[in-house]
């Protein structure tokens, strides 16, 4: 709750003095639900929200609330995710700063007692455009502890190629350091297509094993502590005019031990002040 509330007075703070920062001002609200099927028998919830601050195009705020529910066979999960992230567009270099804090609680079907963890994950990434390229570089540093007591540490350069107005590529190889002697390699990438009018469709996912990933364009984090084996995802996102974006996606993702089916509908608006 506490977090809930700093995050709204920034949001506050933010908008009563925007006259200070120029004077274009747009927020870009967006609301995610997510359905998830475990291959073990439970299923997960998941309702997000974000809204995202432009300042004259130059100046990114965004805050981010997720609330996750998840039935086990065995109990219940709850946890809580808060994000907060900054980018400064110096074209042709872009700096971005992101942090999360993550609140979870797991009750045993049977237990009126629970066990607790928490997340803390900071992000600094930078990249630039270089004919039709963007290439970068992010760093990111995760502490969870409570129920488990890790350190994770990530290495993930950008590799991005504007094939023509209606084909993007993108490449992020990966590095993850757990502090309990994981060392893991992965590469991940997908390919958008503007197939018809408004209509692009994405298709990727990755190969190899990471853990606690984040990712920065999104802002989300695989949270769970099993070794991540590989993903395939799907996305259709409708986009008649740059106020308004319709998202549906699915994706396909397998954990040591377990595998999980996610469906995801999104919506993303526009308002300027």
């Amino acid at each position: 709750m506490k977090n809930i509330k700093r995050l709204l007075l920034l949001l506050l703070f933010v908008l009563t003095s925007h006259k200070t920062w120029g004077d274009s001002l747009y927020v870009y609200p967006s609301f995610y639900y997510t359905f998830g099927k475990y291959s073990t028998g439970g299923n997960s919830n998941s309702i997000a929200g974000y809204a995202t601050l432009s300042f004259n195009g130059k100046s990114f705020v965004t805050l981010g609330y997720d609330n996750l529910n998840i039935e086990y066979t065995t109990g219940k999960y709850l946890q809580q995710n808060h994000t907060f992230s900054y980018l400064q567009n110096l074209f042709p270099s872009y700096l971005k700063v992101s942090y999360s804090y993550i609140g979870g609680k797991y009750t045993q079907t049977g237990q009126t007692s629970s066990s607790f963890d928490n997340t803390h994950l900071i992000s600094l990434e930078y990249f630039f455009y270089s004919n039709m390229f963007y290439l970068g570089l992010a760093a990111s540093y995760i502490k969870q502890s409570g129920y488990t007591q890790l350190n994770v540490y990530q290495i993930t350069p950008r590799i991005e190629w504007i094939l023509s107005n209606k084909v993007y590529l993108s490449t992020k190889p990966n590095y993850t350091y757990v502090s309990d002697q994981r060392n893991l390699f992965s590469v991940a990438g997908y390919i958008s297509w503007n197939s018809i009018q408004d209509v692009y469709l994405k298709l990727g996912g990755f190969v190899g094993k990471r853990a606690f990933y984040f990712d920065t364009d999104l802002l989300t984090i695989y949270n769970q502590n099993e070794t991540q084996t590989n993903l395939f995802t799907a996305q259709m996102d409708y986009i008649p005019s740059k106020y308004f974006k319709l998202t549906a996606g699915y994706q396909h993702t397998n954990f040591t031990g377990y595998s999980i089916d996610y469906f995801i509908l999104g919506i993303r608006t526009a308002i300027k002040f």
